[in-house]
């Protein structure tokens, strides 16, 4: 990362709210063509997410590497998997955003466990006639931004 990387994640980590290309610019007095070039690195990175207000796209620091490199690396993705399927189990990256559009079922959600984590901020099991669920908490600034969700498959009793 070089030191224009370093000023843009500073001013990022500043602001609760996002910043627009323009005030990173001049914050960094930069041209906007070249603050858009690094945002667009750092953001293809997974270092940085823009979400769009409106006309404006305001910037901010990524909630979690972990979860950016897992949403941007399809192998890094794709390892973790095969090593957690070649214990038996399944794993699955949760964003608070992706909870708001899947989690709609409130008989699922009595006992789920990634809601339970992401609400108290602790690791939570939950089991089910099928599977046990394992979640634990990506935290950053001590607010959950995402949560790793283990499933493992019960075997029948014999």
């Amino acid at each position: 990362m070089d030191n224009a990387e370093k000023q843009i994640l500073a001013i990022l980590q500043k602001s609760k709210k996002g910043v627009t290309i323009n005030e990173i610019a001049a914050a960094l007095e930069k041209e906007r063509h070249t603050t858009a070039k690094y945002l667009e690195k750092m953001q293809s990175a997974g270092l940085i997410e823009m979400q769009e207000r409106g006309k404006s796209k305001l910037y901010s620091p990524s909630g979690s590497s972990l979860a950016a490199a897992m949403k941007k690396n399809q192998s890094l993705h794709d390892e973790l998997t095969q090593v957690f399927n070649a214990t038996g189990q399944k794993i699955i990256l949760k964003t608070p955003q992706e909870m708001e559009v899947r989690c709609d079922d409130e008989a699922c959600c009595k006992t789920c466990a990634v809601k339970e984590t992401f609400k108290t901020g602790k690791p939570s099991t939950s089991t089910n006639r099928t599977a046990q669920i394992n979640a634990h908490p990506i935290t950053k600034d001590n607010k959950v931004v995402a949560v790793v969700e283990i499933i493992k498959r019960r075997t029948a009793k014999k």
